[in-house]
This record gives structure tokens, C-alpha cells and sequence, in this order.
């Protein structure tokens, strides 16, 4: 934050840490409330990739779970075969995770999971599967970790709360 007047500057980019991936990508805070994993999900596969990003820059080795649904969905269910959407609650204990299969037209319902997440590790694990019957994009959190919210329907959505503590 020295760099550019005190506005910080960018000081490498374009860096690839892994491919191919999903379109999920999140951060939390590491347990030590000054680290943050940054962690996105490796396509076609189970992985789940968590880098510790601390003062000193990332880690660039990760952390993987292979845990949950596997992305590895035949291509003829269309585009968007795997991960979408993946949020930690507030207090970094479990993230969200949502599953497209292809914008509602391939006949198989799209995917929810919920995963607890050890904010020490980076480590995911204990996968809840939330039945979805329709084409789904988004969830979150309320600030208590206890709720989760989700949208779910194709071309008119509906809100669903859920009680996860």
C-alpha cells in the first residue's frame, strides 16, 4: 500500500494458479482472523483448491478437498456443466455451493451442497445435499451463520430459508 501515493498498486497479475476451473471463486478469513483462504473448484473433478493468502503474498500450493458432487457431468447437458456460485457464511464455518447443470433445459435438476469448512486447513468437508427441483444461481447467509437462503426457478424464482444451525 506504499506504492502510488499511498493508493497501493499492482505489483504482479495475470498469475494462473490452476485450469481449469469452475466459475466459483470465494474468500473467508483464516481462524488467526489475519490470513484469508481464497479457494475456487477444479472442473470436471470433486476438488475443491484452497490458497492461504497471507502478508507474505499466496501460497501457491493449495490445500484440496475432494469432497461433494463430481463435475465431471457429460458435455451434452450444455455449457455450464459444474459449478456456479460457491459463499462462506460470515463466520467462515460452512460455504454454499451451487451446481448448474444447464440453465434449466437439460433435464436434470441443478444442485445445492453445503459443506463445513475449517477455517484452520482450508480443508471442506461433510457434504449436505440440498435437493433442488428446478434451475438455481445464487445463495447466502445471514449474518448469524445460522440461515441460509436460496433462489431457485426457471424464468420466475423463489426465495427459500433454511435453518442450518
Amino acid at each position: 500500500m506504499n506504492l502510488d501515493g499511498g493508493n497501493g498498486a499492482i505489483t504482479s497479475k495475470n498469475n494462473v494458479l490452476f485450469s481449469p476451473c469452475t466459475e466459483q471463486l470465494a474468500a473467508t478469513k483464516h481462524a488467526n482472523g489475519c490470513d484469508y483462504w481464497v479457494t475456487a473448484h477444479e472442473n470436471n473433478t470433486a476438488n475443491f483448491k484452497s490458497y492461504l493468502v497471507t502478508s507474505n503474498g499466496i501460497d501457491t500450493v493449495p490445500v484440496v478437498s475432494s469432497v461433494g458432487t463430481d463435475y465431471n457431468i457429460p458435455l451434452q447437458f450444455g455449457q455450464y456443466n459444474g459449478g456456479y456460485n460457491i459463499v462462506f457464511t460470515p463466520d467462515g464455518s460452512k460455504a454454499g455451493v451451487t451446481i448448474i447443470y444447464s440453465w434449466g433445459s437439460s433435464g436434470i435438476p441443478d444442485n445445492f451442497e453445503l459443506f463445513d469448512f475449517n477455517k484452520t486447513t482450508g480443508i471442506f468437508s461433510n457434504a449436505i445435499n440440498i435437493p433442488i427441483d428446478t434451475f438455481s444461481f445464487i445463495c447466502g447467509f445471514s449474518p448469524n451463520s445460522q440461515l441460509l437462503y436460496k433462489e431457485m426457478g426457471y424464468l420466475v424464482s423463489n426465495m427459500y430459508q433454511y435453518d442450518i444451525s
